[in-house]
């Protein structure tokens, strides 16, 4: 990069924190700082959810699997395209109902009480802290790679930024950032695919220059190899805390509906994007890195100038996901750790302020985190065998159906989490199966045997009723 290049990435991490900070203007009480006091549009929702699933692993990862296998990526990654609309049709909406809940732990306190709660709390603060290290590691290794910063001090100033704006201003730094990191990013990703596919002539020049299974989508995947992966993308970030955050920011049922469904189609044109420019990547930049691929083909073809910008909107929209789950982490230690558990009465000043103290812990947390774990790929295996096994299908059922036992909670979590982690950390995955699958089969199994055996049992007591029926 040249002179104008670090002008524009600067100019731009400015503008960034400038408006993260503004945002502060709008933040009265916790309601604000976690779910934006409930006035989000449909339009927004569906920008922010889509800049906070576009992280590392959904830009660079994504390309990179173009980059060295073609097509075929494509029919595994578009699991999370099919979930995403899916929950917008039926879940989203299930979720605003419950017009007093700021996280998924309030919605597992409702039916299945106080201890599932502390535990939804738990697992999604790791999940959280997890996944901003994660971030922290990609915009760590971008940063290095194109402007020489080393690692360690790119985490940090990555880390940094984010954690800044996010503690001061929440959801609503949050949200307004998340818009222009959205705009920036669907106007330059598909013009570094467009000036690229016109460099290698078109299609035509393309599958010439081309291996000819790039353009086979299964030749790579055996059925076993397939659905793993597959039911990851399918159960692994469903509902995960931002995600399910958006839908109890949205002013309504419909605008919850509307921003996920929209979302989750924008999510597959987004994929194929990518992985598109993967693989018009193999015949222009030869033998690089595939996690390197994306990066390679903005410095190759966007003019100077261009390239400090869009390489800053890379990073930033990297690092979109990051603050997303740092203000849902914080909002699930504050909601379902702190309050019910430690501060039952605290006034909103004081809320606001754990919820930034917290913030900060998080950010610490993940920078630990990205500096520790070996690659981006551990860390991500690491954090998705907390989610899908412990917490999505009792959220899901719930949403859907009401009259689940009060009691089947806690053992389907406990049950799911302990299974997976024998099945991964003791067993290692026998006969390749991921450990994802028989994880959820204890969740389930857990789920509907104590469900049969206590459905006549008292009621636990109810943190808060759901709006159809306070």
């Amino acid at each position: 990069m040249i002179g104008i290049d670090w002008v524009m990435m600067i100019l731009y991490f400015v503008i960034l924190i400038f408006m993260g900070i503004a945002a502060v203007r709008s933040l009265k009480s916790m309601d604000d700082f976690a779910i934006a006091g409930h006035k989000v549009p449909a339009s927004v929702v569906f920008a922010t959810l889509s800049a906070s699933f576009i992280g590392a692993g959904y830009t660079m990862g994504t390309a990179a699997k173009g980059y060295s296998g073609g097509i075929g990526f494509l029919f595994i990654i578009g699991a999370f395209s099919i979930q995403t609309t899916l929950v917008g049709i039926f879940i989203a909406p299930k979720l605003r109902e419950y017009e007093n809940a700021y996280t998924i732990g309030d919605i597992m306190g409702y039916h299945f009480g106080p201890l599932a709660r502390l535990l939804t709390g738990i697992i999604a603060i790791i999940f959280c802290a997890g996944i901003v290290g994660v971030v922290a590691r990609a915009s760590g290794f971008v940063l290095q790679s194109v402007a020489g910063i080393p690692f360690v001090y790119g985490v940090i100033l990555s880390a940094g930024i984010v954690v800044l704006y996010a503690a001061v201003g929440g959801m609503w730094s949050v949200v307004q950032t998340d818009i222009l990191q959205f705009v920036v990013i669907v106007i330059a990703v598909p013009l570094v695919l467009l000036l690229g596919l016109s460099d290698v002539g078109g299609v035509g020049g393309l599958v010439e220059k081309i291996p000819g299974e790039f353009l086979r989508p299964f030749h790579k995947f055996s059925f076993v190899a397939f659905i793993g992966p597959f039911l990851g993308f399918l159960l692994g970030e469903t509902l995960v805390p931002p995600y399910a955050q958006r839908a109890f920011v949205s002013t309504d049922v419909k605008g919850a509906r509307a921003g996920f469904i929209a979302s989750g189609i924008y999510s597959f044109i987004w994929f194929f994007i990518v992985i598109a420019i993967g693989i018009v990547a193999y015949p222009l930049v030869p033998n690089v890195d595939p996690d390197a691929a994306m990066v390679e083909m903005v410095l190759k073809f966007l003019p100077h100038g261009m390239i400090g910008f869009v390489i800053a909107s890379i990073v930033c929209v990297i690092m979109s996901t990051q603050d997303s789950f740092l203000n849902s982490g914080a909002t699930h230690f504050f909601r379902d750790v702190y309050k019910p558990f430690f501060h039952p009465a605290v006034s909103d000043r004081g809320a606001i302020m754990v919820g930034r103290l917290f913030t900060i812990i998080m950010g610490v947390l993940g920078i630990v985190f990205a500096i520790s774990i070996p690659s981006l790929i551990d860390g991500l295996l690491y954090i998705y065998a907390l989610w899908a096994p412990t917490i999505i299908l009792p959220l899901v059922i719930v949403a859907l159906w009401k009259k689940a036992s009060p009691y089947c909670g806690v053992y389907a979590i406990v049950f799911g989490g302990l299974v997976t982690a024998l099945w991964i950390w003791v067993f290692k995955n026998p006969w390749g199966i991921d450990g994802l699958i028989p994880g959820i089969i204890a969740n389930q199994i857990a789920f509907w045997v104590v469900h049969y055996l206590t459905k006549d049992w008292k009621e636990i007591s109810r943190v808060f009723a759901p709006e159809s029926s306070s």
